[in-house]
């Protein structure tokens, strides 16, 4: 039975599907000493943007075709193509779990709503959800796949959050002090509060503040890198999912800005960085191993963002169009974009 709830902002259609119990992924093969010749071409006219990793192996990419939005994916060793889910909606976002065991894809119908469609990994239906709100920001929880934390916004950009339970079917409104928080672990979520990074339990509102100050932070299911900007420095620190910290260091550039962070695992770290400062703006990517930098490389001013299979491999570019083999520094595009 559909079951409808109506809070002050924002309206959920809760459309079904219990969400199933998902087991530990199976480790995959390594592409570390993959040579990847293979490419795919897609028109500029047909092609939306790419949504990361499906696993080591395999990427997910949206087009446009035949009057409809496709998601696809592409082997990068293989070369083959295959379409996951195709909607006449327009898909405007695709995330998918850091297990790589589900994905959901976010369409619209109308300016003021938003779908929310949950699958496995193997492109069957999980859960389905309806959202009214004219922007929706989907935060997934790391650890357990079956909590969503949804910020829904209004026109006037007064927003309502819920934290969705897929296994209870059910929204409970929540209430932060920041509509962008990200998980850290499978408990509790991060955000700036006035000048401070604060941890902060769902379920017992339980706070505790990690850093009087803080300009970025990224946080994962196990690790929450602060960046904090002191005396022309960068200064970086790592703390544990108690909000614990395990360790320092300073960036050896400081003109250099934290772009993107991938946590890979709790050994190593993927982030770039750019330098707009300077008469001629630079970009790198960098490879943290134990808090230590071990390798450095630059790459287009337009390359700062970044999505990682693991610590070998990584998309970098603007459009996420070219793959980056942080073991050698070599790249290669994998996608072709035709005019």
């Amino acid at each position: 039975m559909k079951r409808i709830i109506l809070p002050t902002i924002a309206t959920i259609f809760l459309l079904g599907c219990q969400q199933q119990e998902v087991e530990a992924p199976e480790p995959t093969s390594s592409v570390e000493e993959e040579v990847v010749t293979q490419t795919v071409n897609v028109s500029e006219e047909e092609f939306r943007f790419v949504a990361g990793w499906l696993d080591d192996q395999t990427i997910g990419f949206v087009v446009h075709q035949e009057e409809e939005d496709r998601l696809q994916t592409f082997n990068i060793v293989t070369g083959e193509v295959e379409t996951l889910y195709t909607n006449p909606a327009i898909i405007s976002e695709v995330l998918i779990h850091p297990s790589k065991q589900q994905f959901l894809v976010k369409t619209a119908d109308k300016s003021t709503e938003a779908n929310i469609i949950v699958f496995t990994n193997e492109a069957q239906v999980l859960d389905e959800l309806v959202v009214e709100s004219s922007e929706l920001e989907i935060n997934w929880n790391p650890v357990d796949p079956s909590e969503l934390l949804l910020s829904a916004f209004a026109d006037d950009w007064s927003y309502q959050m819920y934290l969705y339970d897929a296994k209870e079917q059910a929204v409970t409104p929540i209430t932060l002090a920041d509509p962008f928080p990200q998980w850290l672990g499978g408990k509790d979520v991060v955000y700036i509060e006035d000048t401070a990074l604060v941890k902060e339990t769902l379920e017992t509102n339980e706070k505790k503040i990690l850093a009087p100050e803080a300009n970025q932070f990224h946080a994962s299911s196990t690790q929450l890198l602060l960046v904090v900007f002191e005396d022309e420095t960068s200064n970086y620190k790592l703390f544990d999912v108690e909000g614990e910290e395990i360790s320092t260091w300073i960036s050896e550039d400081p003109t250099q800005v934290v772009e993107n962070v991938e946590m890979i695992d709790e050994d190593n770290i993927i982030m770039s960085t750019t330098n707009q400062t300077s008469a001629t703006p630079t970009a790198f990517v960098h490879h943290v191993q134990h808090s230590k930098e071990v390798k450095r490389y630059e790459v287009d001013i337009e390359s700062s963002l970044l999505s990682c299979a693991s610590a070998y491999t990584c998309l970098t570019g603007n459009r996420f169009e070219t793959l980056l083999q942080l073991e050698t520094g070599e790249t290669v595009d994998w996608l072709i974009i035709n005019e």
